[in-house]
């Protein structure tokens, strides 16, 4: 019997000792988990930060798209007003084509003026068209930056949850915290030039103008040869023909889009 006392008092030790060192491992392994937790926390809170930085940027591009849509919109009104005026004026010159020999000084000034205010009005389309492929260009940024940098913040979090060392997660670069105006201000855009939100079409002016001049050759075709060589005479005392119907060609509601009204 007292070889077997002895036996399970051996057996009793041994136990002892096993559940200390489980109650050993359990306590790492305890500690590990919370460690990871805490990380998992802090990758929550930065992504919560970010989620509020984009939330910004996207209000404030929201604003900035009303502001130059209601600069656009003016600057409509103010080219109608040119087109209107111009129209006038080839009015005018067509009712005194019988008295241009008389008043020939008096037309060419006039025409004059008019190129001048076509040639600002391309000008402005152009700045236009430009403009449109700067705003784009800046979106698929600001949009592919977003994406990154939200794909490798889910990156970090799945590798804390399910990866067996905390290792990467020291190592790895922190990203800025985005609710600081400070570090905000290294994802703001670059001011943009006020002249160019002033203008809205973004369709070249080129397809209507050579639409109303087919209309024109086939009206003179129907009206008959006199009519014909009367108004070959009238463009050849005008100035270069590319420039002639711009104006006319404005005053096309094909050219103001339904979608950059507002």
């Amino acid at each position: 019997r007292a070889a077997e006392f002895e036996q399970m008092a051996r057996d009793y030790s041994m136990l002892q000792s096993k559940h200390r060192e489980t109650l050993a491992h359990l306590t790492n392994t305890v500690e590990k988990l919370e460690e990871k937790e805490r990380s998992i926390e802090a990758l929550k809170a930065e992504l919560k930060d970010l989620n509020r930085a984009h939330e910004y940027e996207r209000h404030k591009a929201v604003q900035d798209a009303e502001q130059w849509a209601q600069e656009a919109q003016q600057t409509r009104m103010e080219l109608l007003e040119m087109t209107r005026h111009s129209q006038a004026v080839a009015e005018e010159l067509r009712r005194t084509h019988s008295y241009a020999k008389k008043t020939q000084a008096k037309n060419k000034q006039k025409v004059k003026e008019a190129h001048t205010k076509i040639s600002t009005t391309n000008d402005k389309l152009k700045q236009l068209v430009r403009l449109q492929g700067h705003i784009e260009r800046r979106a698929s940024q600001s949009k592919s930056s977003y994406e990154q940098r939200i794909a490798e913040l889910e990156r970090r979090l799945l590798h804390a949850t399910y990866g067996h060392s905390t290792l990467a997660l020291t190592n790895a670069p922190a990203f800025p915290a985005c609710g600081s105006a400070v570090s905000y201000s290294a994802y703001a855009d670059p001011a943009l030039p006020h002249d160019l939100f002033r203008h809205t079409a973004r369709d070249s002016a080129r397809g209507h103008r050579r639409s109303k001049e087919r209309k024109t050759r086939e009206a003179d075709r129907v009206k008959g040869s006199g009519t014909a060589t009367e108004e070959a005479k009238e463009n050849r005392g005008a100035a270069q023909p590319s420039q002639d119907l711009d104006v006319a060609d404005l005053a096309q509601p094909q050219l103001w889009p339904t979608e950059h009204a507002a």
